[in-house]
């Protein structure tokens, strides 16, 4: 049971409330912007459109507005796949650049006139991040 009672706690303290409250303020928005949208859409098509056609274009208008919101959310969606490769290649890099830092430490430690002992701790200390 205590168990269970630390899993909960650490599933709460990882739940980001303040982001969950704005993620949905921010749908809540975009579902009155949407709704706004649909009234003015409906009057447009009201007023360019023929009597006793306005379902074709009423559909054709839905079709339209459906592409649109499929383009730009694929869109989105692709930007932040590039964000994400990119964050990977950075890490990537700074891995490198940090192993090519820790072999020439290494090389370092090899070159100093000190004590076998005190090398091969040097090296463990360094292999594991503590110097």
């Amino acid at each position: 049971m205590k168990l269970m009672a630390q899993n909960f706690e650490e599933a709460a303290k990882k739940l980001d409330i303040r982001a969950l409250l704005v993620s949905s303020v921010i749908t809540a928005l975009a579902f009155v912007v949407g709704l706004t949208w649909n009234e003015a859409i409906k009057q447009t098509i009201a007023q360019i459109v023929p009597t006793g056609e306005s379902l074709f274009y009423s559909y054709l208008a839905a079709v339209a507005v459906t592409f649109m919101a499929v383009t730009v959310a694929y869109f989105l969606y692709r930007s932040q796949e590039v964000k994400i490769h990119n964050l990977e290649r950075l890490l990537r890099n700074r891995q490198l650049e940090r192993f090519a830092n820790q072999q020439t430490l290494l090389r370092s430690i090899e070159l100093m006139r000190v004590a076998k002992k005190e090398k091969e701790r040097l090296r463990r200390a360094l292999i594991k991040d503590e110097l």
